[in-house]
């Protein structure tokens, strides 16, 4: 499952979005986070159209998140 949010980032003053993919079926297990960070001139979507991603997380209790840093770099 696909979700796409806007949230406001404090620390960047600006309002930031977010991809998010979740598992199809949720468990009662504690579900595991994975971040995914882009590159510079990139974006969040990055991850969706030049890779497999949602096929490599099939099946697994795995939230991935994937930030939209604009053209800054992470710390």
């Amino acid at each position: 499952m696909q979700m796409h949010l806007q949230t406001m980032a404090r620390t960047l003053e600006m309002p930031v979005a977010v991809e998010l993919t979740l598992p199809d079926q949720i468990s009662d297990e504690p579900m595991k986070s994975l971040y995914l960070l882009h590159d510079y001139g990139g974006n969040r979507m990055q991850w969706n159209q030049k890779t497999a991603l949602e096929r490599y997380v099939t099946g697994m209790n795995l939230a991935v998140i994937m930030v939209d840093g604009n053209n800054r770099y992470f710390v």
